[in-house]
């Protein structure tokens, strides 16, 4: 079939895609260019290229003309633009985008029409979607739960303003690569979201989402809430660490798959995934909403307790060399989970340490009933005591450092807020000097046409008065009509020049608004970028905290371990003492 898929450089001809070079010239073929690169949209962004395409439309890399800063375009195709409910589920996503702001969700900065085209105004983002970086093959259950938690926290600020996303996948999870060389995670397209007291956009009982990843609740076409996204959540965690789906088949075989067979255990497909992965994804694909995780942050503390697992088990390397994946500044959750991973000592329950120091001494007290306990197990019984009330200094410590963390992120993300709301200002009114230069521009052109009509008609009238007689007496009616005419014809040529001239001015007006406007945004993005700069300053003093706290509670730790072990083998030869010892052994075991 003629598709006009493929061209031919040299001669322009179009051929279709089954062929691989032209048949008149032999040039190899190529896609034909796209008519939208060069273009300029709303008078002020310039494409560049295209990036990519999906079913909704294209995206487009372009440079904002005024500003000088590269934007994502998102354009709805033409067919789409015709069809209200796709052109407002268009709309919603920039709605729902700007009502979230999160540093792991996508910024959109403006939504514009031109012609018949509505396109979106995105923060271009250099990297590489989830779904490419999983084409790789599988990743490691780390790295997959390091991506995982952002996702979380986009999802859980999603959920908490009453947006659900509703099309959780890979394509849609983006991994963006800062100046430092670390990643960040941004997740995109809230285009089909569902928002909590909004008309609805689908009919009762209709699907929609992706297939693959679809919530049982949304495949047997029943309403969505939190618990949809969730659900997506763990079919991704599944296909992240095996590289496999956890069920495949025709559109069909998949819905009804995701309504009604439970999930595989990810360990059937990957012997060597941690148990609790295993749990927590099998938790995630319940039939039944009630019965997954009960909000994207319960979600968050299960998968930072597998990476700190994960951490541990390989704490040397840990130690020494950098986390595949850290946020910026300004993204306090990934933060965190850099403070979990240098800060490899576990947690300690204090309540539990105290109570073997009191087992120990009642223990040694009924040993040595008269007072006549022997000098090293009373100096054991002290250092014993002594490092618990380290550990708790230290845990005191710990916890400050992520109240301090906590704090210093929620200051940010307030500061981040306000700075793009600025920014947004800014184009807000650079649009409204870009609608004034069109006016003044379609004025001058108007004004330049009636110059030209005005000079040939006073050269012709000049012509047609002649010589002026010098006795006034002398003038007839008919030549004082054709010196008022002269007049009147005159006066146009003032007043179009009145217009040339306030067209002139008012060009120099805007090019100093302009230059004001620039130095603003300069101004509004050296704080921001001070900002995330200090941002990521504290984060890493407070990582090096953390990491000198985390290796001091380990070796305190392994002291008290040994001291404990010492106190054991001294009082177990006292029978009064070794039941009080069998007591602390029965209770640390029901514990466990």
């Amino acid at each position: 079939m003629l598709g006009g898929m493929m061209h031919c450089p040299r001669c322009n001809a179009r051929y279709d895609d089954s062929i691989a070079t032209c048949p008149t010239d032999g040039a190899p073929l190529e896609p034909p260019p796209d008519p939208m690169v060069g273009r300029t949209l709303a008078s002020r962004y310039e494409i560049l290229r295209r990036v990519g395409a999906g079913g909704m439309g294209s995206v487009y890399r372009a440079r904002h003309v005024i500003l000088r800063h590269d934007v994502a375009l998102k354009l709805l195709s033409p067919e789409l633009t015709r069809d209200p409910v796709m052109r407002e589920r268009f709309v919603r996503e920039a709605q729902a985008a700007n009502l979230l702001k999160h540093p792991n969700i996508v910024d959109i900065w403006d939504v514009a029409e031109e012609g018949n085209r509505v396109f979106l105004v995105m923060e271009f983002l250099e990297g590489e979607s989830l779904a490419q970086r999983m084409q790789l093959g599988p990743m490691r259950v780390r790295e997959a739960v390091e991506i995982a938690i952002p996702v979380c926290h986009a999802l859980a600020r999603a959920h908490s303003l009453g947006v659900v996303h509703r099309d959780v996948k890979p394509e849609n999870v983006f991994l963006v690569r800062d100046p430092s060389g670390a990643l960040r995670v941004k997740v995109l397209d809230f285009g089909i979201v569902h928002m909590r007291s909004e008309v609805r956009l689908t009919m009762p009982g209709e699907i929609f989402g992706t297939p693959e990843y679809l919530a049982s609740e949304l495949a047997r076409g029943e309403p969505c809430g939190p618990a949809s996204d969730l659900y997506a959540l763990g079919v991704m965690l599944f296909e992240m660490v095996t590289g496999t789906l956890p069920f495949n088949g025709s559109v069909h075989q998949l819905i009804a798959h995701h309504a009604h067979s439970a999930p595989p255990p990810i360990r059937s497909r990957l012997p060597s995934a941690p148990e609790a992965l295993d749990t927590l994804v099998f938790s995630l694909m319940q039939k039944l909403p009630a019965e997954r995780p009960g909000s994207a942050m319960e979600v968050v503390g299960a998968l930072a307790r597998i990476l700190e697992a994960e951490n541990t088990a390989m704490a040397p390397a840990a130690r020494t060399s950098p986390p595949p994946f850290a946020e910026r500044g300004g993204a306090g959750e990934t933060t965190l989970l850099a403070l979990q991973r240098d800060s490899v000592a576990p947690a300690v329950s204090i309540p539990t340490l105290r109570h073997q120091v009191a087992t120990f001494h009642a223990a040694a007290e009924a040993a040595f009933p008269t007072g006549d306990m022997p000098e090293p197990m009373r100096d054991l019984l002290q250092r014993f005591n002594a490092n618990v009330d380290r550990v708790r200094e230290l845990e005191d410590d710990r916890r400050g450092i992520m109240v301090e963390l906590t704090e210093r992120d929620r200051r940010h993300q307030r500061e981040r807020d306000d700075l793009m709301g600025e920014l947004r200002l800014i184009l807000v009114e650079h649009e409204g000097l870009a609608a004034r230069a069109q006016g003044l521009e379609a004025r001058e052109r108007e004004a330049k046409r009636d110059e030209v009509q005005v000079l040939q008609q006073l050269a012709l009238a000049w012509d047609t008065i002649g010589q002026v007689p010098s006795n006034p007496r002398a003038i007839t009616l008919e030549r004082a009509e054709q010196l008022e005419a002269l007049g009147a014809l005159a006066g146009r040529w003032r007043a179009v020049w009145g217009v040339l001239d306030g067209a002139a001015a008012g060009r120099s007006a805007q090019q100093q608004a302009l230059r004001s406007l620039e130095q603003r945004r300069d101004a509004v993005q050296a704080t921001l970028d001070a900002l995330e700069s200090e941002s990521q300053v504290t984060a890493h003093r407070l990582q090096r905290r953390a990491v000198t706290v985390g290796a001091e509670i380990a070796k305190v730790l392994a002291a008290i371990d040994g001291e404990s072990d010492a106190a054991k083998n001294m009082l177990r030869v006292h029978p009064v003492a070794r039941g009080l010892l069998l007591v602390l052994e029965r209770s640390a075991a029901d514990a466990n």
